[in-house]
């Protein structure tokens, strides 16, 4: 199972979380715009958590059988 990612900052924030619960792969993931107006001082970290969160819905989580013993 992948680590968490969190990255968090004054424009936004981001956390996603993937779990084996209950015979499942659940995904949790959390994306927080804090402003609606972001001032320039803000881009850098908006940037930084929307890149992050492009790049998480190009992955591809491959799930394999195993024989349990």
């Amino acid at each position: 199972v992948p680590d968490p990612i969190r990255l968090d900052g004054d424009a936004a924030s981001y956390d996603r979380t993937i779990a084996w619960k209950d015979g499942a792969v659940q995904v949790d993931a959390k994306l927080v715009l804090k402003k609606r107006i972001f001032p320039v001082e803000a881009y850098a970290n908006l940037k930084q958590v929307l890149d992050s969160v492009r790049e998480e819905r190009k992955r591809t989580l491959v799930l394999d059988k195993v024989e349990v013993q």
